[in-house]
């Protein structure tokens, strides 16, 4: 924004006022806390509604029928009537015929089969459909733990660039002071155009840094917005401070590492493969089935020596079946699955390394940051004094406008520093509590 010196002149109080309006324009819009963002989060996820969609399809099959334990029970019947030319020759000479002879058939039964014993596949198989289940609900929980550090890590997001902007404003109200006071020195011939240019030019260059950052921080909102399945057009603010638990100890992370719902999704399915195997084994051992059913059959003819024929009554059977040989793919599908079974224990081996490994880096991080963070402090505090004398000491003729712009950036700088230090550092802190399922909602 160029501004020149006879609107300076007429509008300090206005550009005043302008700063101050936009320094207040973040606190004058509705709060919107960590929390509240994270229970919408978790109401409106799409991802966390399909994984629970999931555990409901788990649970619903894990019964005792999808097993195969409960005997299946089955009812038919059917009955056909045709119209005949109906000839008959028999031994003693007679011969019969007769057109539009009639006949009826007429059938139904019941049955009921059940599965007594096959190599325990039965047992193997209800087993198998609770470890799903068990690992889908895992799998849920995993989901939720990963919406929370995303929003949690995009709402801090959103307080950084809300601690950006007021170091930007900050920055042009003394860009806005210093030009103040280099116009009134070269009114008074203690300035030269120089230094006014050159004040000049900072306010315009602090400016379009102002937009920048006002553009980031739209940005950051509708991110946020996207992250808890918001409309684009809802407004709000962050908190404008970033605070953190109790120190975090490494041995108490790593100690709940294997709490993880990731790794118990991973054990989860190492059964799964375990079970499945034995499924595969069972299919070796003989099958023995009892079915048992109530017949009915009748047949009715308008000529031939039987008018009809008429049979009913229970039935009852075993079937046994024993596999002796099928080319050996039993053999085959068995070691195919052992490998499998292998197969997961190794990606949860693996994924324990990692989740250490990572829990261990991160923690490197927080630390160093926790640490830095307090000296940054200091720094931005002693940044803050550093600017304000130097102003004073430029009014009074006793610095220049090269130590204003010097004390300026090192002001800018170290409020930067300072937020983005401490923003790490809640990022940090963040998912060493989802690594150790440590994230409460």
């Amino acid at each position: 924004m160029n501004i020149n010196l006879k609107f300076f002149k007429k509008n300090k109080f206005f550009l005043g006022a302008l700063l101050s309006l936009i320094a207040g324009g973040i606190s004058a819009q509705p709060i919107l806390t960590l929390d509240e963002a994270v229970n919408t989060a978790l109401k409106n996820s799409f991802d966390i509604q399909i994984s629970r969609n999931d555990v409901q399809i788990a649970t619903i099959n894990n019964t005792q029928g999808n097993a195969g334990r409960l005997p299946s029970v089955s009812a038919g019947a059917n009955g056909s009537q045709a119209i005949n030319q109906f000839s008959q020759a028999l031994s003693n000479g007679t011969i019969t015929e007769k057109a539009g002879v009639k006949n009826i058939n007429e059938n139904a039964n019941i049955t009921a089969s059940w599965t007594v014993f096959n190599g325990f596949n039965v047992l193997a198989t209800k087993k198998r459909l609770e470890e799903i289940e068990k690992q889908n609900k895992a799998l849920l929980q995993s989901q939720i733990q990963n919406t929370i550090y995303e929003v949690s890590a995009k709402y801090f997001d959103l307080v950084r660039q809300q601690n950006y902007l007021k170091t930007t404003v900050k920055s042009i109200s003394v860009s806005e002071k210093k030009l103040q006071l280099v116009e009134a020195k070269k009114v008074n011939g203690l300035a030269n155009d120089a230094d006014y240019f050159q004040a000049l030019l900072d306010y315009n260059i602090a400016n379009q840094d102002l937009s920048s950052q006002k553009l980031l921080l739209r940005q950051a909102k509708i991110d946020l917005k996207q992250l808890i399945a918001q409309n684009a057009d809802t407004n709000y603010s962050a908190v404008d401070t970033i605070t953190f638990g109790k120190e975090l100890i490494l041995d108490s992370i790593l100690q709940f590492i294997e709490t993880n719902p990731q790794i118990a999704s991973a054990e989860n399915l190492i059964r799964i493969n375990e079970l499945t195997e034995k499924q595969v084994a069972a299919q070796r051992y003989p099958s023995l089935r009892l079915n048992a059913g109530f017949n009915f059959n009748r047949n009715e003819s308008s000529a031939g020596l039987q008018l009809y024929n008429q049979t009913y009554g229970p039935a009852v059977g075993i079937n046994l079946a024993i596999p002796i040989y099928n080319g050996g793919i039993f053999s085959t599908q068995q070691q195919v699955q052992q490998i499998n079974s292998l197969n997961a224990r190794l990606q949860k081996r693996s994924l324990i390394l990692n989740y250490n490994n990572t829990a261990t880096k991160v923690f490197e991080a927080y630390k160093t940051n926790r640490l830095q963070l307090e000296n940054e402090r200091k720094n931005y505090d002693l940044s803050s004094k550093l600017l304000d004398l130097i102003l004073k000491k430029f009014n009074a003729n006793q610095a220049t406008i090269i130590d204003v712009r010097t004390a300026q950036k090192s002001f800018e700088d170290a409020g930067y520093r300072v937020t983005n230090i401490a923003y790490l550092c809640k990022l940090a802190e963040i998912e060493l509590n989802r690594l150790s399922n440590k994230l409460s909602y």
